[in-house]
């Protein structure tokens, strides 16, 4: 328990920690972006309800926690203002506009391929789910098999949102390793940040921020 304990609060403070070119080279919860004001106001015009958000940061101990994923955090958009993913402590609502605070995104829109009468009702139903995830613990375990009934990590999330469709959005469970440490970390099955650009057949890339397009090339070259 102590180990774990540990492990739970090292991965909370390396996902804060941001590299610098100047001493000490290294500083907690950085507040200048890549991604900026013009770029953010895109997104929130173009954004709609059942979406992806899958950002990332250049730079932060979170890329090394997150061993060889482009991006590194995904959500839910659940209205044109807001979106709801899975951070430690626990599940949240927060604003699309706080959520863009990255140095790179994009935006994922699902089932582009299915009648709109059908889209409509699944994504009501997602957004439902996301809803009542809302408060749900952060899943440090990374137990994707646990069911409805566990903890959240940002994948997770959504993927039970979409529920038995999850797998046709790309949301595909793969064995990884969160953070190359393996007497903290073992290796899971779990689904990445990348899986709904890697996977998503039946989803469209809406918009990238400037920095995202290499990122997703990389993702689409794998």
């Amino acid at each position: 328990m102590v180990i774990k304990k540990w492990r739970n609060m090292l991965y909370s403070f390396a996902s804060k920690l941001k590299f610098t070119f100047r001493f000490p080279f290294l500083t907690y919860a950085w507040t200048t972006f890549y991604v900026n004001g013009f770029e953010t106001q895109e997104i929130l015009d173009l954004v709609e309800p059942g979406d992806i958000l899958c950002r990332g940061y250049f730079g932060y101990l979170n890329n090394i926690v997150l061993n060889g994923t482009q991006f590194t955090h995904v959500g839910l958009v659940v209205d044109k203002k807001h979106v709801i993913h899975a951070i430690a402590p626990h599940a949240i609502k927060d604003s699309i506009i706080h959520f863009c605070r990255c140095d790179y995104i994009a935006v994922i829109r699902p089932l582009v391929n299915f009648e709109e009468k059908d889209r409509k009702l699944i994504i009501e139903n997602a957004i439902s789910r996301a809803h009542n995830c809302i408060g749900i613990p952060y899943d440090f375990d990374f137990k994707f098999e646990d069911g409805a009934d566990g903890n959240l990590s940002c994948t997770e999330l959504v993927s039970r949102c979409y529920n038995n469709l999850a797998i046709i959005i790309g949301m595909k469970v793969e064995k990884f390793r969160i953070f190359p440490i393996p007497f903290l970390f073992k290796e899971r099955e779990v689904i990445q940040p990348d899986a709904p650009i890697k996977y998503g057949n039946n989803n469209k890339i809406i918009y990238q921020s400037k920095y995202a397009e290499s990122k997703i090339k990389k993702i689409l070259k794998k």
